[in-house]
């Protein structure tokens, strides 16, 4: 979108609950799975954090970690230290405004690298080439991506998305890609549409008390026609966790 740098548009996603569809119960139970595969204390790091909703969750689920978020917009960044400090996580938690294309992570440092709805800003498949050098070699990689689930796609979804992320892939070539990037998939994972609403609900909640007014009506229409688009989709499209780690040489 052309506004998509203006600071009030940053200001407005921070005062929501999270900055992409997602689910703490979904984030848990993605973990879930390979949770009997990190160490004792993990060194993570969570890229593209948003306010950190995410970031939040693996830090309960995982007291003897040391996460690093990183996230380039200061307006979450300062809501997500604010929290921390607010849970009185500041000891394991580092939130450090930086680019996920070049996090401040030194190489072969992370038991998990954790990003949830971010990796399209960079695209997927950059993203899975620059991170895979940050991973220990029994390291692990969660990474979700909005991915064609179905060739069925009513027209107007694929036109959506043909403008809006021409590069989104279907599940096989999602999964191809992470494999030329020099990973092996352990397992993928489907956000449940319900998910999405936990995103939706709050901005149209906000569009109707007008507290987004001051964006202007393109801004609104854009929020509006992408949860009619998703409304419309017939389950054609979703984030897919993909679940990896790196494939050994030889």
């Amino acid at each position: 979108m052309s506004e998509a740098f203006d600071p009030a548009i940053f200001d407005f996603y921070a005062e929501l609950p999270q900055q992409g569809p997602g689910r703490n119960s979904e984030t848990l139970r993605v973990l879930s799975c390979i949770s009997d595969r990190l160490p004792p204390r993990p060194t993570i790091a969570d890229l593209g954090c948003g306010t950190g909703r995410a970031t939040l969750a693996l830090a309960s689920a995982l007291p003897d970690a040391a996460i690093t978020a990183v996230d380039f917009s200061e307006v979450f960044c300062r809501r997500l230290r604010n929290e921390v400090a607010r849970r009185g996580l500041a000891d394991r938690v580092q939130v450090v405004e930086a680019d996920m294309a070049a996090p401040p992570t030194a190489r072969g440092s992370l038991d998990l690298l954790w990003s949830e709805g971010a990796a399209y800003n960079i695209g997927f498949e950059n993203a899975l080439s620059l991170w895979r050098p940050l991973l220990r070699s029994e390291g692990l990689a969660v990474i979700s991506e909005c991915t064609w689930l179905s060739e069925k796609r009513p027209a107007e979804v694929a036109t959506f998305w043909a403008t809006a992320y021409p590069a989104m892939g279907t599940r096989d070539e999602n999964v191809s890609r992470a494999t030329s990037a020099g990973y092996e998939i352990i397992d993928t994972h489907t956000l449940p549409a319900a998910a999405w609403d936990d995103y939706y609900d709050p901005i149209t909640e906000a569009i109707e008390a007008g507290r987004v007014a001051q964006l202007g009506p393109a801004f609104i229409a854009e929020l509006e026609q992408e949860r009619a688009i998703f409304a419309a989709s017939e389950g054609s499209y979703g984030y897919v966790f993909y679940i990896l780690k790196p494939r050994r040489a030889g």
